[in-house]
Order: C-alpha cells, then structure tokens, then sequence
C-alpha cells in the first residue's frame, strides 16, 4: 500500500520521497524503473479500482434476464429533429 495509500510517517514511505528527491524523478516512475511495478498502466490501473471499487470488484454473477423474456417491439418509428453526426457538416 506504500504507492496506493501510504503512511506517510513510515521509514519506507520517507526513504522512497527521498530517493523521488534525489533522483529527480516521481515515485511510480522510479518504483517502475526499479521493477516493484510492472508498468505506469499497471499502477494506475489499480489505483483506479482501488479509488472507485473500494470492496473490490468481484461482483455476483448476474442472471440473463434479457434471454429468459421475450420483449415486444413496438410498432413506433423513431424521430428525431437533430441531424446525425455524418450528415452535420454537409
């Protein structure tokens, strides 16, 4: 959790900001550098997941309910008075 929620009183989180300070250089690019992640992509990726699913992403499986009901069409046609994006700039 040192990149994704740090201790920022920790020994480990001190010594890597100033390694960062020295180097002249970001944390994630120096941890990248020094193969404790695997890449920039990685990093962020995870950050976002942890950052927006915070219980994790392991979701139940959802049914096929969609499949299991048979849905009318209706005998409608569509309007719309906006042009569509290939014919605005004609």
């Amino acid at each position: 959790m040192l990149l994704y929620r740090p201790d920022k009183n920790s020994l480990e989180y001190k010594a890597l900001e100033k390694a960062c300070a020295e180097s002249g250089t970001t944390m994630v690019k120096l941890l990248e550098q020094c193969g404790a992640i695997p890449s920039s992509h990685d990093y962020h990726y995870r950050r976002f997941v942890l950052e927006h699913f915070p219980r994790g992403t392991g979701f139940d499986i959802v049914g096929e309910f969609a499949r299991e009901h048979e849905l009318p069409l209706a005998d409608v046609e569509a309007f719309s008075n906006r042009r569509c994006r290939h014919h605005r700039n004609r």
